[in-house]
C-alpha cells in the first residue's frame, strides 16, 4: 500500500540538515535506558558509545559503574575497545558510583565533559551509591559537564523520592521493547504526553513490528528544537535509519488516527487490584496477542490503512539489530 505522507520531510535531506530540528544526543544531560533483563539496554549501550553521529558532542571521557565488574569483564572488554577504536576515549570501570566531586575534579583536570555509565543501579547493595546518582543527576548534569546514562528495570523504585524525581526530569529516555511492565510505560506517557493514552506503547510496538528496531527514545530536554510533535523517534544508529533521519514519530497524526479508527472492536480489557477492593481497566497490549485483543493503538498499525512513515519510506526488508 502507498504510504501517505504525515510529515513536512523532503526526499532530498544534505548531509547536516534536520528537518525536524536537531535531533542528537546533547551532553551534558541525564538519560535513562528502560527494560527488562535481556531486553538490550547493555548492546545499545555499545552502539551509542560507537557512534559519534548521533551525539551533539560526544564526550571523550567514558566511565562505567555496576555492582559488580568481575563477572562483566567481557562486556567491558567490549566497551573499552569501542572506546579506543571508535575516538580515542578514556575508559574507566568501577564497582561504586563515584562521588560527584571526584567526577568534576576530573573534568576539570582533564578539560573534558564525561560520559557516566550506572549500570544495574538499583543493584547496588549500598544505598548511598543511589544516593550520589541522584546528586550526580541533579548536580553534575545541570552543572557540570557529566552526562549520565543510568540503566534502569524500574524507573519508579519506591523508598527514593529524590530518585524518581531524577527519574522523570531526564534529558532523555531509551525505553526498550517489551511486555513484561507496561504499566510503567503508561506513567510515562501520562507525564510527556497527558490525555493522549498509549502512545508510546503505540511507537514501541511499531517501532519493532514496523522497523525491527527494539527501542524508541523520548526527547525531553527543555532547549531541545524538535519540535514536541516529533519529541518520539526511533532508529537513531546510522545503519537502522530508514532514510537521512531517524524515524520521528507523528503526535499529530496519531491523535486524528485514533479519533478516526473504527472502536466497534472494543480491545479485550483485564483488571487488576490495588489497595482494598479498588480496580482500575488496563488495555492488554502483546506483540504475539490476537488481533482482538491488541490495543487500539497496536491496532492502529496493524490496521488495513498502513501508517506512513514519518521521515522517510519504510524498508521493505531490515535485519533484527542485535540484542544483548
Amino acid at each position: 500500500m502507498e504510504h501517505k505522507s504525515d510529515t513536512h520531510h523532503s526526499t532530498t535531506v544534505n548531509e547536516g540538515d534536520f528537518p525536524f530540528g536537531d535531533w542528537r544526543i546533547p551532553s551534558p544531560g541525564s538519560y535513562t535506558i528502560l527494560g527488562p533483563s535481556q531486553s538490550g539496554k547493555s548492546e545499545l549501550l555499545i552502539k551509542l558509545l560507537k557512534n559519534p553521529s548521533i551525539w551533539i558532542k560526544k564526550p571523550k571521557i567514558v566511565i562505567y559503574a555496576a555492582p559488580s565488574i568481575d563477572d562483566r569483564k567481557d562486556y567491558i572488554k567490549r566497551m573499552s575497545e569501542t572506546c579506543k577504536e571508535t575516538d580515542e576515549s578514556e575508559f574507566y570501570a568501577t564497582k561504586v558510583v563515584p562521588d560527584e566531586e571526584k567526577v568534576r575534579q576530573m573534568t576539570e583536570f582533564r578539560d573534558q565533559p564525561v560520559i557516566l555509565i550506572l549500570d544495574d543501579l538499583l543493584s547496588f547493595s549500598d544505598k548511598t551509591n543511589i544516593k550520589k546518582a541522584t546528586q550526580l543527576g541533579i548536580k553534575g548534569c545541570h552543572h557540570g559537564k557529566i552526562t549520565l546514562f543510568m540503566c534502569l528495570q524500574n524507573p519508579f523504585p519506591q523508598g527514593y523520592p529524590d530518585f524518581v524525581t531524577l527519574s522523570r526530569n531526564t534529558t532523555g529516555k531509551f525505553i526498550m521493547y517489551q511486555t513484561n511492565d507496561l504499566r510503567s510505560i503508561r506513567n510515562i506517557n501520562s507525564s510527556m504526553f497527558p490525555g493522549t493514552k498509549d502512545f508510546l506503547l503505540y511507537c514501541l510496538f511499531k517501532a519493532k513490528t514496523k522497523l525491527n528496531c527494539r527501542y524508541i527514545f523520548t526527547n525531553n530536554s527543555s532547549f531541545s528544537p524538535v519540535d514536541r510533535r516529533y519529541l518520539v523517534y526511533t532508529c537513531l544508529l546510522p545503519s537502522e535509519r530508514p532514510g537521512p533521519e531517524p524515524y520521528h514519530f507523528d503526535l499529530d497524526y496519531y491523535l486524528q488516527d485514533l479519533h478516526s479508527t473504527d472502536t466497534s472492536n472494543t480491545p479485550t480489557t483485564s483488571t487488576f487490584s490495588r489497595g482494598k477492593g479498588k480496580k482500575r481497566k488496563v488495555v492488554e497490549l502483546h506483540a504475539e496477542a490476537d488481533a482482538g485483543k491488541q490495543a487500539r493503538a497496536a491496532a492502529a498499525v496493524a490496521s488495513e490503512a498502513e501508517l506512513p512513515a514519518a521521515s522517510a519510506t519504510l524498508p521493505e526488508e531490515k535485519p533484527t539489530p542485535d540484542s544483548s
